[in-house]
């Protein structure tokens, strides 16, 4: 079991949990990283049972397992994060983003969501060590991220504990490369603090009688964290936002880009993807529900009675995606989008060439594994750097997956990059 020892805080990593005893005892903190949960849970789970219909309405009842549709547990004495302690929790999380080193370019004020605490709370008062598996707010359609400390003192002790795994951190690293195999459990809560596509954070306390850790801390944050490497984008502080910079962070109020959409941090709007529209791209575009749901970008105008796209110069291809200026004019066709780094088309199925101007049928049962590309002619396989062979079935192999690899899901391969590559028997990359 490996241990480190600075600065008076002595962790324990047990699974996917921190074991801490900092100025106290039974001390734990716990952080997901995706919707991993670290260990089986000990309390009620139990959905629209009584004692739940107060929490679970309409809006979350709908949501199969969703935390706000369980039961209390009964040791439950005393919760609630008073208007002093979000103020505190807040000011905490934002001190920690202005103060990133290396300094942050692209790091936003810091908001309370009444919503996410209200689901945070909830999952304390279950009086469990872990996350749970449905945290989602219906309002905000970004997945949300969570961390967890239990039998700490204070908010600012538990915050502390995520804090400090900076002394861990080296950033724009995958962090299993220097501190080994599932590594990034032992920086994840630091990550999720800091990170760029996290705007807004609600928090939840519960203290549970006659139980082990005693007082559980939950934050829910949105959008959840995505990059462990890099967090943030390095640079001066708030240089990609001057209009809106304020005490070294962007401040656009908390407003989150839904739907995948693109936050310009400098004029605080929403880039929104083709189907959508709105301040936040929370509306769904009137014109998504013809023609297949087919929307022309970069300012295009879909002509309903043919279902084709008028693109505006200099853009051309199916849905106006690609720019004719580029890669000598180069064109995608068949819905293709062109990589502007690379100058190659990448194909939607069935098509595949040089500009997807070919269908899979002129090389009859021919298939690439591992999203490797079939070319025109020879009907060969353009595979991606690390894989190879006639198929792209084969990349260099160990004897065996690590030993760590029992303890993952097939789910993990495609959720965490760091798992096909400690397992590549398990997420069937290699084969025996």
């Amino acid at each position: 079991m490996a241990k480190n020892v600075a600065a008076a805080l002595l962790v324990l990593w047990v699974f996917a949990e921190v074991v801490s005893v900092q100025g106290g005892h039974r001390s734990v903190i716990d952080s997901t990283r995706g919707r991993v949960s670290s260990r089986s849970r000990r309390g009620v789970s139990k959905r629209s049972a009584p004692g739940s219909q107060d929490t679970c309405t309409a809006e979350f009842s709908s949501i199969p397992g969703h935390t706000m549709c369980m039961i209390d547990n009964s040791r439950v004495t005393n919760s609630g994060v008073s208007s002093e302690e979000r103020e505190q929790i807040v000011q905490q999380h934002n001190n920690a983003r202005r103060n990133v080193e290396p300094p942050a370019t692209d790091l936003t004020v810091l908001v309370w969501n009444e919503k996410l605490a209200e689901v945070a709370e909830k999952w304390a008062k279950q009086c469990q060590f872990g996350h749970d598996n449905e945290k989602s707010v219906p309002g905000l359609k970004v997945r949300v991220g969570q961390n967890v400390a239990v039998g700490q003192d204070s908010w600012q002790k538990a915050i502390q504990g995520w804090h400090d795994e900076v002394k861990l951190y080296t950033f724009g690293t995958d962090p299993d490369s220097y501190l080994g195999v599932d590594g990034w459990m032992k920086i994840a809560h630091y990550t999720q603090m800091v990170q760029k596509s996290t705007h807004l954070v609600g928090c939840g306390f519960a203290f549970c009688k006659e139980d082990y850790y005693g007082k559980y801390y939950v934050c829910n944050y949105a959008a959840q964290q995505t990059d462990l490497d890099y967090p943030y984008t390095k640079g001066e502080r708030c240089s990609v936002c001057p209009k809106t910079c304020h005490d070294g962070l962007c401040d656009c109020g908390g407003l989150i880009c839904q739907n995948r959409g693109t936050l310009d941090m400098n004029t605080c709007t929403c880039k929104c993807p083709g189907l959508y529209k709105g301040v936040d791209c929370g509306e769904l575009i009137p014109e998504a529900a013809t023609c297949g749901g087919k929307v022309c970008e970069n300012g295009g105008q879909l002509d309903v009675n043919t279902c084709n796209c008028n693109c505006q110069s200099p853009f051309t291809g199916d849905v106006c995606q690609n720019k004719a200026a580029t890669c000598g004019g180069k064109v995608c066709e068949n819905g293709g989008q062109l990589d502007v780094n690379t100058c190659n088309c990448n194909c939607q199925s069935p098509f595949t060439g040089d500009n997807c101007q070919n269908t899979l049928a002129a090389c009859p049962g021919r298939v690439c594994e591992y999203e490797g590309q079939l070319g025109a002619d020879p009907c060969s396989c353009v595979c991606k750097s690390e894989y190879a062979q006639d198929i792209c079935q084969n990349t260099t192999c160990p004897q065996r997956d690590g030993d760590r690899c029992p303890a993952y899901s097939h789910k993990h391969c495609t959720q965490y990059a760091s798992v096909p590559k400690l397992c590549p028997f398990k997420c069937q990359i290699c084969r025996k």
